[in-house]
């Protein structure tokens, strides 16, 4: 997650590629708090981002099936107290069926958003903004802050999917916990209802929509105007590197 098309931050320092030549600079904080930037050249590049590589931390797969064992253990327990014990197991399989795979998958991103928020931060600009460049329009901070990725790749893809299963299981737990409470037939209107008001949103995007967002909210966060002002630091002086003559790249590389 922590390195995308366009950058990555590793440390102290991010790295901006350029969307068109490739090549690469890097964005650093003088001592008075302005920013800086420099080019890279090819083997420092591949270095430091083979470093971003072995730096990013995988949460252990053995404390997320146990963090998650424990919850759905408690969230069961909670159920058969306010349900009764025959609904509350009932209701806790059910929730459990629908949501343990994408939790599973979802989990270790949002921890990582979590212990990481910088990085994620700025892997959520460089998202963005080559999201700028393949519809073709200017990477700028006012493009950056309302672009929508048009592809959202394989990860993302499965995020929005797995997210929006999951709010279905969320929806129709809380109605199947007030079985014991309220005429049969009244919940199934609601489910009728509920689930037609599901198949049109899934029908006209609004599903999908409301899940990229909560991707956006869980799996990426927000970045500062700060951060963009660095990242667009670093693109705007590659577009005038790349502007220069031949001899003041040759320069530039030795």
């Amino acid at each position: 997650m922590r390195r995308e098309r366009l950058g990555y931050k590793v440390g102290d320092l991010l790295v901006v590629k350029s969307p068109e030549k490739g090549i690469a600079a890097k964005v650093e904080l003088n001592a008075d708090g302005t920013g800086v930037a420099s080019l890279m050249n090819w083997d420092d590049s591949i270095k430091l981002e083979m470093k971003a590589i072995e730096e990013e931390e995988i949460p252990s797969k053995k404390k997320i099936i146990a963090g998650m064992l424990l919850f759905y253990l408690g969230l069961t327990g909670l159920f058969i107290c306010f349900s009764g014990v025959v609904v509350g197991i009932i209701v806790g399989m059910y929730f459990i069926a629908v949501t343990i795979m994408q939790f599973y998958f979802l989990l270790p991103q949002i921890i990582y958003s979590i212990k990481h928020k910088e990085e994620v931060q700025y892997a959520n600009i460089f998202r963005k903004a080559y999201a700028c460049q393949s519809k073709g329009i200017w990477i700028n901070k006012d493009n950056i802050l309302s672009v929508k990725p048009s592809y959202e790749g394989f990860i993302n893809e499965s995020n929005i999917n797995n997210i929006g299963i999951s709010f279905i299981g969320i929806i129709f737990t809380p109605l199947m916990l007030i079985t014991p409470y309220v005429n049969i037939s009244t919940i199934i209107i609601i489910d009728v209802g509920i689930l037609l008001i599901l198949v049109w949103s899934m029908k006209n995007g609004k599903l999908i929509e409301l899940s990229r967002k909560i991707n956006e909210l869980l799996v990426y966060r927000k970045p500062t105007e700060e951060q963009i002002d660095m990242a667009l630091l670093g693109f705007q002086f590659l577009r005038i590197y790349e502007n220069m003559s031949d001899l003041m790249k040759w320069f530039y590389f030795h």
